[in-house]
This record gives structure tokens, sequence and C-alpha cells, in this order.
């Protein structure tokens, strides 16, 4: 990462492409290419793809504003995805109790790309109409649409947004709503999904998209889907 930064400040500018295919379009109209190495994706949803984005990025930050402490912390990141890995049973229960054809996935700051990518998953895995929306925009339209019942994700994560995400859950508890919440602070009520990060809240979108796409997993399974090869879709999609 340090010879990219070098690269940028030398040249001024600099086109870098993140990719996992380095010999792609992409990666042939940059003028710098980072590979992430994250193997083949098998399936036709890309899930891989978007959690080496993550900590591509991540790393990139690192390498343009070094910290001592964020080092430290992305030197964590493998052991909070496999302890993420490890909530495959709490992850199943919860996928088929988040039923309906609609569903809302929820998030702020950090992780609101990450609310984008997981109704995404779920949206081609399972058919369903999901949507990702921040806080604000939820709670200025969309909101009008939860009834008795309906299901939410919520994704909070300790730091500045983690109060308007719970007053969000208990408001839509209030309205009915079936509110599963994906957490890594102690002491919330509602029967969330606890995980134990041990992440700052930057990095906390790690776990949590890999959360996402266990829960987008089951989800299809319960359904009787396969979610590795959603009807009507293909690995690559040409557009004009």
């Amino acid at each position: 990462m340090c010879s990219v930064i070098e690269a940028a400040r030398e040249q001024g500018s600099l086109t870098i492409a993140l990719t996992n295919e380095p010999k792609s379009r992409l990666g042939s109209a940059a003028e710098l290419v980072l590979e992430m190495h994250a193997g083949k994706e098998r399936s036709v949803p890309a899930s891989k793809t978007y959690t080496t984005s993550l900590l591509a990025f991540a790393m990139l930050s690192q390498a343009m504003r070094p910290e001592a402490d964020f080092a430290q912390a992305l030197e964590r990141v493998p052991e909070a995805l496999r302890q993420t890995i490890a909530l495959t049973h709490p992850l199943q229960q919860a996928a088929e109790q988040l039923g309906g054809k609609r569903l809302a996935v929820i998030g702020r700051g950090y992780h609101l790309a990450t609310a984008e990518e997981l109704a995404l998953k779920i949206t081609e895995t399972s058919y369903s109409v999901a949507d990702g929306q921040s806080v604000a925009d939820f709670m200025h339209g969309p909101v009008a649409m939860v009834e008795q019942g309906f299901p939410v994700l919520l994704l909070e994560a300790e730091g500045p947004t983690l109060r308007q995400m719970r007053e969000l859950g208990a408001a839509l508890r209030r309205k009915g709503a079936h509110v599963l919440a994906f957490t890594d602070h102690p002491g919330r009520s509602g029967r969330p999904l606890v995980i134990k990060t041990g992440l700052p809240e930057s990095l906390t979108p790690l776990p949590y998209a890999v959360a996402g796409q266990l829960l987008a997993l089951h989800r299809a399974l319960s359904l009787g889907l396969d979610p590795d090869h959603p009807r009507g879709l293909r690995k690559v999609t040409e557009t004009n």
C-alpha cells in the first residue's frame, strides 16, 4: 500500500482499480491495480468481492494516514470474521423468523453501504423486495409501510449512530414490526443478535457484512431456494 501512496504523490493524481480480476476491463482502464486476492467467486451473488473491497479501503486509509491503534485493529479483523462465521445457528434461526416478501435493512454512517449490500443479497437469493436505507431516509417516507409483523434488519454499532438506531428500533417495535438488530454493544433490548467484534466502528461493517450474507444464505435455504444460482441471473451481466 505504501508504494501506492508514493506513486500517487509522484504523479499528482492516480487512477487505482480495486479488483479481484486484474485483467478485467476495470483493471486495464486504471494506472495502478490493487488485486484483492479474494479467490474465485463460485456463486452468482458475489460476496467475497464486497468484504475484500471494504478491507482494501481500510488498508489504503491506513497507508495514507497511519495510526497505531487502527493498525492493531486491522490485525484483529480475521478473528472477528471467524467469530461471526461461528454464529451459524443463531443466524439460521433469525433467517427462519425473518419472513415476508418485503424487508427493510437500515444502517447509517459506516453501515449504510453494508445495509444496501445486504438488501441486495436478500433480494437476489430470496426473491424478496429488500431495500437498504439510512435512518434519516427511512423515517422520511418508507416508514409509512411498516405494519404488524413487517421485518426490519437494523445494523447498529458502538459509535455516534448507536442512539438513533436504538430509538428507531424502539419506534418500529411500537408499530408492531419484527425487528432483528445486529449489535456489538451490550445492554440491547429486543433480543438482538450480538456480534462481539472487538473492532472500532469503522471496521465493524466487515463482520456485519459476513453475518448478513449468512443470514441471506439461510433465508434462501429456509424457502427451499438455491442461493448460489438465483433464477434469471448469470455471473456476468452485460449492459450497454
